[in-house]
């Protein structure tokens, strides 16, 4: 039982090695200038060790999950305030997630391109789905917003709309995260226009 933990110790150090090289290579570099090669001589391991780790792709999709989650930590702590306006307090909620990928536009990039192209996956992603969902819909019966979509649908066509324009934006490196939130919030508002009380 000892050998089975310390060779699981020495596995999971040497993929955080090797995920702690891949970081700052991509800070340093850019995604596309770095190798599996170049993360392997930082790491100080071989190049099969670095792809028992992932290729270089699922190297950045942990990477960039793990700042999503960040941030979604910081978002679970957000509290209402008693005056909800669902549209704008929606962006408020995503706002972290587009400084993101503001900060590292580069590789919000490769990111989004690696998931929309299929290449692989991103359990975060899928779960920051979820949740930002059911935050939507929170705000929207904090709200009082409804209507004929009812808040799951509504929450859903918010989230829809995020990440199409998130990603969309991404690829745009000409606009600023503040105008991206300002179309945010215009495409929030068409989606539930209601501005707080009763519908």
């Amino acid at each position: 039982m000892e050998v089975v933990t310390a060779r699981t110790e020495a596995r999971q150090t040497t993929r955080r090695t090797v995920l702690q090289a891949a970081a700052r290579l991509f800070e340093e570099r850019g995604f596309l200038a770095t190798t599996v090669r170049d993360i392997a001589r930082e790491a100080e391991v071989s190049v099969g060790t670095v792809m028992a780790a992932g290729d270089k792709e699922a190297l950045l999709v942990e990477l960039f999950d793990g700042l999503i989650e960040e941030r979604q930590q910081l978002a679970d702590t957000q509290v209402l305030d008693g005056n909800v306006c669902c549209g704008a307090d929606a962006v408020a909620v995503v706002e972290p997630f587009v400084v993101l990928f503001e900060e590292r536009r580069d590789l919000a990039q490769a990111y989004a391109s690696i998931l929309v192209g299929g290449r692989h996956s991103s359990v975060v992603f899928a779960d920051l789905a979820r949740r930002l969902i059911a935050v939507f819909e929170q705000l929207m019966t904090a709200c009082g917003c409804s209507g004929p979509m009812g808040t799951r649908g509504r929450a859903e066509a918010l989230h829809a709309a995020y990440i199409g324009s998130l990603f969309i934006w991404s690829a745009t490196p000409e606009r600023s995260a503040s105008e991206f939130l300002a179309q945010l919030r215009e495409v929030f508002a068409a989606i539930c226009p209601h501005e707080g009380g009763d519908s």
